[in-house]
């Protein structure tokens, strides 16, 4: 709102290091999947844990990829077979510099809220928990467009027990 004055929200920021269970409805597909992602930046490494939806028993499947190295490692979970590869443009979380090699993107670039125009939109319930609320756009260059994502985080009275580590304000959902 222009000329908006009083206590202005800011948007969280990412943690450098952030493990997550993705919950991914396709309602076109009428299909539930998972993901677990694995992201440390300090590590310069990402892990993927995830299983091809469809009929019967999906395969799991680990994909590591190792900034490090500039290796890329798919690892069927059942067989074992690991297939190695190089970390090449097109990857999840490689972006290109200008100087031709390859580097880690941000959280805030793989959620989308580097360089996004986001507001507070309040609090809302989710599932039975309250959680803070931001809409934004960004512009996304692979369907050259504007598009519209709303982030969700859980309120500070919510507190998020993970191991040894508790934390409040956890990111929480991502639409």
């Amino acid at each position: 709102c222009p000329n908006r004055t009083g206590l202005v929200t800011p948007f969280p920021i990412f943690p450098d290091a952030l493990s997550v269970l993705t919950e991914i409805v396709d309602t076109a597909q009428t299909r539930i999947s998972y993901e677990k992602l694995y992201y440390d930046k300090g590590l310069k490494m990402v892990r993927y844990d995830y299983k091809t939806p469809g009929a019967g028993d999906a395969n799991p499947v680990t994909v590591i990829s190792d900034f490090n190295t500039g290796a890329r490692y798919n690892i069927d979970k059942k067989t074992l077979h690991c297939t190695p590869s190089k970390l090449a443009l097109g990857d999840d979380f490689v972006k290109r510099l200008p100087n031709g090699t390859l580097e880690l993107i941000s959280l805030g670039q793989y959620f989308h809220s580097d360089g996004a125009n986001i507001q507070y939109a309040g609090k809302a319930i989710i599932r039975s928990v309250v959680c803070n609320t931001w809409i934004g756009t960004y512009y996304d260059p692979d369907v050259r467009r504007d598009t519209t994502v709303q982030w969700y985080f859980t309120d500070r009275k919510w507190v998020e027990a993970t191991g040894f580590v508790e934390g409040s304000s956890s990111f929480y959902m991502m639409k």
